[in-house]
């Protein structure tokens, strides 16, 4: 035997210790450290004469084949090296550490922070001793560190949980945060990533044993810490991380694994046993062992998303510390959600700190301007939407308008980084068919929430055309070359995953699709919306099957288009939007309009103000329906008017004002009766609420005065204003328009101005005081009060849960703070999250819903595809735009729908330029190359669309045998004398094609001359002889039109014959028709 395998004597602990004691004595100071070196001596001594006891699974020591003293005696001198402060000796001393956990040699533990057992508190020590390493500032040192702790969490013969797990994470932190250099800080990363990795790998399973796989490095600095890479320091992390990950092979003896893994798997058998018998947790250890291990992946789950929401504080408002903590807990809290696996969606524990933790998180981070943040966001983001969409319908109908539909539509002044960021996110959700029609199902379909396919669709439209002629961008011609690239793929993307997912449902389910005439309205269903008139009652109820029929759905895609249509009318004249919801009984009363107004996404806020305030009959009984249905009990006065004003803003008319604050006072007394003497005096304190508002935060106001009443700006207390809180002066300040106002009261006015206001007596001092305090510290917002400019598209629907009020937040904040004063629009999300957290999850397996989504797409893709391929001349580009248009009629023509399908298949046919050929590209060509590609792929759906296929295939045809040297269509049908028939084309091979004389007659003349797709009489207005250059450039696309050769066309009419007999019947009668068509075309060219 060596040296290195006899020394420590037989036993297979012995064999890991004996050579890192020998090491630690040869590196020690011996004065400094002579007790550390007595004792590795005399371990060193007892190892010698230690063999291994019997293999017992139930063994209590914390060392394979070791009693518990003797294990106790042997890694005390280990922990003495590693806590002795000394690089030279700690090194050998965590790599013995590390062997010892990657072989299994500690086994059979149950380590907590806390565990006063004593086999786990002797590990305990030990791993304390490890972590306490990092401040040592040596770099190895730092490595040895990651190494033994990921060795000990990969270990699945010791289970570490509890407060030493969270400990463990901690200190790898540390490491990363303080890290000596780059590279370290990546390892640092990448063991965290590891140990999350294994650690829910675990949770899954239920199981120490699991297979997981390891983290790739480079894909784990996408978002963060690129600039760290020190030449290869990518590749240094992920060996460093496979070395860990594969140390099980290195075992002296490849049997203990097995042995060891044998135990665990026996234990794992009887808790299997005992769940199969009904054995209890308290009846069976190895039960609740596997419960804490999802208890313990909660809780750190819970830690991380607490950590990616610390804040810092306005003193250290720049802490880049903290903002790398933050970042580096959203990228854990990332891979996890992209790793998660079936637990998840069926656990509701785990499903419930997604919510309560997760998306606090992200709402929160929103906030802040950080693009790595951001775009981090997004991904956690696309991981919710593909893995947990049916659980979380509510918050992703929140955060879709939040990170992504934002950002795509601002068109003039975006961030470049962001709207690459969101068009990558929209490319990688477009590729997922299912997910794009749960989208169109669950959110456009559904009267409560933002119609987010539509707004994806018209947002990329937005950004495909670019910035409109004339107005000011922040980006240069290049980025916006680049934004309209990628928002042209995402619509390809979109209508190929439209058409695959059409396919696999006709395929599966051999559905038949219901027969459209080409006038009918598809959105609009007549039958249904005006005979039932609870409908809007059955469109809200649940449904116990989250499976839907198109049918349904139709229904309730149409009432949400009424309620949109009397959105638009009400915010144009209020009156006329009233009458239109009552005459299609999506309103029946002065209540269930109240209710409208109060709850419907869209409506503007200061048009319902000034409705309420409206003096006839109906808007007053709205108006009071309106106030009722608040329920002011247990709120103070000034939450309570702050809950009222959230709504709506104050008309500027006093009269209206008067009216509407006299029915808030008397129902605020009438939820609190005990408040005040009467009404009258909440009637006149809400007045005085309102003017403290405006004076307290209103910008043109000159000077501010702080709770006591003190300017801070160093001049005189405020002396009162004289003015009466009942005359129409004092509503001025709730103008829109303020031309001049008063300084502001302080609280001593405040006070004096609503003396004797009840009933002749004084409010306590003490709650005007808070009131006065509660109103100068936190503004009272009205939804309409927003600076934000927003498109006028984007912001009909953001007023939905709370959109506005949170929007605004998010996006008007650009530093790194918490949302302090703000947090009760958080708190209000979260309220909207839990009121619809019941909302139904739609499954829909139905083509035919796919027409509804059609005929929200077709305009903005036919309108981007096609402005697109007339303005690029890019390969790529222009590709894209024909499997665009192919997909599209692919999709139109087997959903049945002609009016679009002739739309696109026009379209595609007119960019072939085979009317004038002179002026074609390659572009061009593709063009043709598509339209054999429908005729032949899609022929059987075309129908009257044959005969846009049949003229291209005829003028292409017409176009080759010019080049060949045919004679042209006009000698059957002009009388041309013989020298004109000596001179007739020869092939475009050969020379006398290409001289300028010979193509001066009138056939070719009219030819290359060329006219409008639909012309009839081409050349007719434009008499003379053609240029050189004209006619070069028509020899040039002759031989372009080389690329596609007889065989393709020959497969088309070969195809014919697969044709159905209707289809074969129209394909006949159509190519008939536009054989005659073509020649008298012809005939009119050479005629010109």
């Amino acid at each position: 035997m060596s040296t290195s395998q006899t020394l420590g004597g037989p036993s297979r602990s012995g064999w890991v210790l004996g050579p890192s004691l020998d090491k630690i004595i040869k590196n020690v100071a011996w004065r400094k450290h002579s007790q550390l070196v007595s004792a590795c001596k005399s371990v060193l001594d007892k190892l010698d004469s230690l063999a291994d006891l019997p293999s017992d699974p139930a063994s209590c020591s914390p060392l394979y084949g070791l009693s518990s003293s003797d294990a106790d005696f042997v890694l005390h001198p280990v922990i003495m090296a590693i806590e002795s402060g000394s690089p030279k000796v700690v090194e050998p001393a965590l790599d013995c550490a590390f062997r010892l956990f990657s072989f299994g040699l500690i086994r059979g533990c149950e380590i907590d922070r806390y565990e006063d057992k004593d086999k786990s508190s002797l590990i305990f020590r030990l791993i304390d001793s490890i972590c306490k390493c990092t401040g040592l500032g040596d770099e190895n040192i730092e490595l040895a560190v990651l190494k033994a702790l990921l060795s000990a969490i990969r270990s699945p013969c010791i289970y570490i949980r509890g407060d030493c797990l969270v400990y463990i994470v901690r200190s790898c932190y540390n490491v990363y945060l303080g890290g000596l250099n780059g590279t370290n800080q990546i390892c640092a990363k990448s063991i965290l990533a590891q140990m999350m990795i294994i650690v829910f790998t675990r949770a899954e399973e239920n199981s120490m044993l699991v297979n997981f796989k390891t983290v790739s490095v480079f894909e784990l600095l996408e978002f963060a810490d690129r600039n760290l890479n020190e030449g290869s320091s990518i590749q240094f992390a992920q060996n460093f991380i496979n070395e860990i990950v594969e140390a099980k092979d290195s075992l002296p003896d490849a049997t203990l694994y097995l042995e060891l893994q044998k135990g665990v798997n026996h234990a794992e058998a009887k808790a299997d046993e005992g769940k199969g018998k009904g054995v209890s947790a308290n009846e069976g250890t190895n039960l609740s062992d596997y419960s804490k291990i999802r208890e313990d992946c909660f809780m750190l789950y819970k830690n991380l998303c607490k950590l990616s929401m610390k804040f810092s504080s306005q003193e250290h408002a720049d802490d880049q510390i903290l903002l790398r903590g933050k970042i580096l807990s959203l990228e854990l809290l990332n891979i996890i959600m992209g790793n998660a696996g079936p637990i998840w969606q069926t656990n509701d524990r785990f499903l419930n700190a997604i919510k309560q933790y997760l998306c606090l998180s992200v709402l929160k981070n929103s906030a802040l301007s950080v693009m790595t943040i951001f775009q981090l966001l997004c991904s956690i983001f696309l991981n919710l939407l593909l893995k947990f969409r049916s659980g979380l319908k509510s918050e992703i109908g929140i955060f879709f308008p939040m990170l992504v539909l934002r950002v795509l539509e601002n068109v003039l002044q975006p961030s470049f980084l962001q709207k690459m960021t969101v068009l990558s996110l929209l490319e990688k959700i477009s590729q997922d068919p299912q997910i794009i029609v749960d989208i169109f199902v669950n959110y456009d379909c559904d009267v409560d929430a933002p119609n987010i396919f539509e707004r994806i669709v018209n947002g990329l439209l937005k950004t495909a055309l670019g910035p409109p002629p004339g107005s000011t961008t922040s980006l240069s011609p290049a980025q916006d070359m680049t934004f309209r690239h990628e928002s042209v793929k995402c619509l390809v993307r979109i209508i190929k995953s439209m058409g695959t997912w059409m396919d696999q449902q006709l395929k599966a389910g051999e559905f038949n699709l219901p027969k459209f005439s080409d006038n009918e309205n598809l959105m609009e269903n007549p039958t249904t919306l005006n005979e039932d008139r609870n409908i809007a009652d059955e469109l809200h109820s649940e449904v116990t099957s989250e499976f839907a029929g198109a049918a349904a759905l139709e229904q309730r895609r149409a009432y949400k288009l009424e309620i949109q249509k009397g959105v638009a009318l009400f915010n144009r004249k209020p009156s006329k939007g009233i009458e239109f919801l009552l005459s299609k009984k999506i309103c029946s009363s002065s209540e269930s309009v109240a209710s409208f107004l109060k709850n419907t996404s869209g409506l503007n806020a200061t048009v319902i103000g000034d409705y309420l305030g409206e003096r006839e009959e109906f808007p007053l009984k709205v108006m009071h329906a309106y106030v009722d249905s608040f329920n002011f009990e247990g709120m103070d006065f000034g939450e309570a008017i702050r809950f009222f004003l959230r709504g709506f803003r104050l008309p500027g008319e006093a009269q209206k004002i008067d009216r509407i604050m006299e029915k808030f006072a008397e129902r605020y007394c009438k939820c609190k009766p005990n408040s005040f003497t009467s009404a009258d005096a909440a009637y006149v304190l809400a007045y005085s609420v309102i003017l403290l508002n405006t004076d307290a935060h209103n910008s043109m106001v000159k000077d501010k005065f702080d709770t006591a009443g003190r300017s801070t700006h160093g001049a005189a207390p405020f002396q009162p204003c004289a003015y009466t809180l009942r005359s129409t002066t004092a509503f001025r300040f709730l103008l829109p328009k303020i031309e001049k106002v008063e300084l502001p009261m302080t609280k001593v006015d405040f006070i004096r101005n609503n003396r004797g206001i009840d009933d002749g007596k004084d409010l306590p001092e003490e709650f005007l005081g808070a009131l006065y305090d509660q109103i100068v510290k936190n503004e009272i917002k009205m939804s309409a009060d927003s600076s934000v400019p927003q498109s006028k598209q984007g912001n009909s629907l953001n007023k939905l849960l709370g959109l506005d009020g949170i929007l605004n937040l998010v996006w008007k904040h650009t530093e790194e703070k918490p949302l302090g004063a703000n947090g009760y629009l958080i708190k209000h999300i979260q309220e909207q999250f839990k009121a619809k957290s019941e909302s139904v999850f739609y499954a829909v397996s139905d083509p035919a819903i796919l027409r509804f989504m059609v005929e929200v797409c077709w305009g903005p893709m036919l309108a981007a595809f096609s402005v697109t391929l007339d303005q690029s001349d890019d390969k790529e580009t222009t590709t894209q735009c024909m499997q665009g248009f192919r997909h599209a009629v692919h999709v139109t023509a087997v959903m049945g729908m002609q009016t679009q399908k002739d739309a696109f298949v026009t379209t595609v046919a007119k960019f072939t330029y085979l009317h004038c050929a002179a002026d074609m590209k390659q572009k061009n060509v593709d063009a043709v190359k598509a339209i054999i590609s429908i005729a032949i792929e899609d022929g059987n759906y075309l129908q009257e669309a044959w005969e846009h296929i049949l003229t291209c295939l005829s003028r292409f045809e017409h176009l080759q045998l010019l080049g060949e040297g045919a004679p042209s269509d006009a000698s059957f049908f002009t009388a041309l004398n013989a020298e004109t028939e000596d001179k007739t084309l020869k092939p475009a091979s050969s020379p006398s094609l290409k001289k300028k004389a010979t193509l001066q007659n009138p056939a070719m003349v009219a030819v290359v001359r060329g006219g409008s797709y639909d012309s009839t009489s081409v050349g007719v207005n434009s008499p003379g002889l053609v240029s050189p250059e004209q006619i070069n450039n028509f020899i040039s696309n002759l031989y372009l039109l080389d690329q596609i050769g007889n065989f393709e066309l020959n497969h088309i009419f070969a195809h014919s014959q697969r044709l159905s007999h209707q289809s074969f019947h129209n394909w006949a009668l159509l190519y008939g028709r536009g054989r005659l068509s073509e020649h008298a075309y012809r005939a009119t060219m050479a005629s010109a």
